[in-house]
């Protein structure tokens, strides 16, 4: 739907959105040379390697092509984003909730993907933080992507109430109960790395908006 919208260039918002949602992919994905121009690199050949058959970027060749991608790209979109997200919330115009939802879901999972990667990366090398932990390669920066999250779902919901018109409905199936179970406990299991931790929270019924405390493991299976 946000797509749709996008492509019929009804929502200027949602399109900088998606592309804002590509290019943080784009810079979680490993970097590899190919062509016939490799530096004289070979590929990796090792079967147990995380990359073998590519040419691997070198470390410093891979902090430049991400910089590149945050600086030319990610920046400038994250500003536009919420700055027109902002706009649009403060207004509070009904014909603009559906454009407001879809771009603080985009948002949200993008914040979900980012801390997936990160959680991976930790768990693909073993590095462990500064302060024990072994969940995340970088802490800080993972509880700036909570306190960010809080943030959006709060203006969601307390700023301009949009969570009501999902619990309005007359009817909900048993499907849509057992959906609900299964969201709820994303959130009681601390499942950070899991799609719709943060996103299912735009439209609960009842909302804890209290800064999280990162916990080491997800206590019990979903």
């Amino acid at each position: 739907m946000a797509s749709q919208k996008a492509l019929c260039g009804k929502s200027p918002l949602l399109k900088k959105a998606l592309k804002l949602w590509m290019a943080a992919r784009l810079i979680e994905k490993p970097w590899r040379i190919c062509g016939e121009e490799t530096t004289t690199m070979k590929p990796v050949t090792d079967p147990d390697a995380p990359y073998c058959g590519w040419i691997p970027v070198t470390p410093i060749m891979d902090t430049q092509l991400d910089q590149i991608v945050i600086k030319s790209i990610l920046l400038d979109l994250k500003t536009q984003v919420l700055q027109t997200l902002q706009i649009k919330i403060e207004k509070s115009r009904k014909k603009d909730w559906l454009e407001i939802f879809l771009a603080s879901f985009i948002l949200l999972n993008t914040i979900e993907l980012a801390t997936a990667h990160d959680h991976q990366f930790a768990s693909m090398y073993g590095h462990v933080s500064v302060n024990g932990g072994t969940r995340f390669e970088d802490y800080r920066l993972i509880e700036s992507y909570f306190h960010g999250a809080q943030a959006l779902i709060a203006h969601f919901r307390d700023a301009i109430y949009a969570h009501l018109p999902f619990l309005q409905s007359k009817t909900r199936s048993n499907s849509v109960v057992r959906m609900d179970t299964a969201m709820t406990n994303l959130k009681r299991h601390h499942a950070y790395e899991t799609p719709l931790y943060w996103a299912h929270q735009l439209f609960v019924e009842t909302w804890d908006g209290a800064p999280v405390t990162i916990q080491e493991h997800i206590e019990t299976a979903i």
